[in-house]
């Protein structure tokens, strides 16, 4: 590698945060974080998003609409 990489002429020190894991969910019957995942999940099944053709950077809408 060449003297004159950035890598190579980085001479501090690095401070990397510890890594703290999200909480782990059983999601058990009955339990509000099943709820809520269920009720997020329903709401998801009812959007419907408009996504375009984008052709040479230009967004195309034909109004012919198809499952994604």
């Amino acid at each position: 590698m060449p003297s004159s990489s950035p890598i190579a002429a980085f001479n501090g020190r690095r401070r990397v945060p510890t890594p703290v894991n999200e909480p782990v969910r059983a999601y058990a019957p009955g339990s509000p974080e099943r709820a809520a995942l269920e009720a997020r999940l329903d709401s998801m099944a009812a959007e419907r998003a408009d996504i375009p053709l984008v052709i040479g950077g230009r967004e195309v809408r034909t109004g012919n609409t198809g499952k994604a």
